[in-house]
């Protein structure tokens, strides 16, 4: 019997290197684990047409939390959760920054990305879906709902931020750093742990009377935090941002993502070395 039958992983420097990208190692080793009955999940901060476009290029149809949790699909593509942002705290989020500031504002909606300056270097981040982004239309009032406003700028411009969005609004929203340079502000009820939650009620899981104790998580940044405390075994990545690993100095803490850690760890775990 496999210990844990449910693994949930987040991307960006969790299963993808530096380059943004997941490498051959990794890729057989997700596509190896589906082919033996392992359920294999994607949580991560991107949209669900960029995920989309990377379970493609890997030849697999997973369970997906993406936004954070904001969007929950089944591995048929089927929507299963959304939570989108209220909208008069995100014409509030959009406007709290002004660009001169040095920081960028952006955010997601169901058919796309909106950012308020073009960042060139943001590609690097999309090579395998190309997913892009457009700029914010001129007004605002036009704008369809959003799931996720997230900022890009140097850490300690974004600590202040973070600080003024909890007293704007407590707790109306879930506040987070996915990475370092990255805040993301989300509706309350919305993370991955919450997200993973949902997944297993789903008939697949609910069936085989899955629960949280059955899943094993990976993830590097704060928008990882409430996933790796709720899955039975949650295991951080040496990447991991500081915070992280201060917050929870009790979980075990595996390699680096440029050095396949979570691949190794996974085929040390089911024993498929050999793979």
């Amino acid at each position: 019997m496999i210990r844990y039958p449910i693994v949930v992983a987040d991307l960006d420097g969790t299963l993808f290197n530096q380059e943004h990208t997941m490498s051959r190692f990794t890729q057989e080793t997700v596509q190896w684990l589906i082919t033996q009955g392992v359920h294999f999940i994607f949580a991560t901060g991107r949209h669900t047409l960029d995920v989309q476009c990377i379970q493609k290029k890997l030849g697999v149809c997973c369970f997906m939390i993406t936004a954070n949790g904001a969007r929950v699909h089944d591995n048929l593509g089927n929507l299963l959760f959304k939570q989108d942002i209220s909208t008069t705290i995100t014409h509030h989020l959009l406007q709290l920054v002004p660009i001169a500031q040095g920081i960028i504002t952006s955010a997601y909606h169901d058919s796309g990305w909106f950012i308020n300056s073009a960042v060139p270097d943001l590609e690097q981040f999309h090579r395998d879906s190309l997913f892009h982004y457009d700029l914010f239309p001129t007004n605002l009032q036009n704008l369809p709902p959003l799931c996720k406003v997230f900022y890009l700028g140097a850490h300690e411009a974004l600590i202040p931020l973070e600080r003024a969005i909890h007293a704007d609004w407590g707790d109306q929203v879930n506040v987070t750093f996915s990475q370092k340079n990255c805040l993301e502000v989300m509706a309350s009820t919305v993370s991955k742990g919450c997200a993973l939650q949902r997944v297993l009620a789903h008939p697949l899981f609910a069936s085989q009377q899955y629960t949280l104790k059955d899943c094993i998580a990976f993830g590097d940044g704060m928008n990882d935090l409430e996933l790796l405390t709720m899955a039975g075994k949650g295991c951080m990545m040496a990447n991991s941002v500081q915070r992280l690993k201060e917050s929870l100095p009790e979980l075990e803490m595996i390699g680096d993502h440029q050095e396949d850690a979570v691949a190794h760890y996974l085929r040390n775990q089911f024993f498929y070395s050999d793979i």
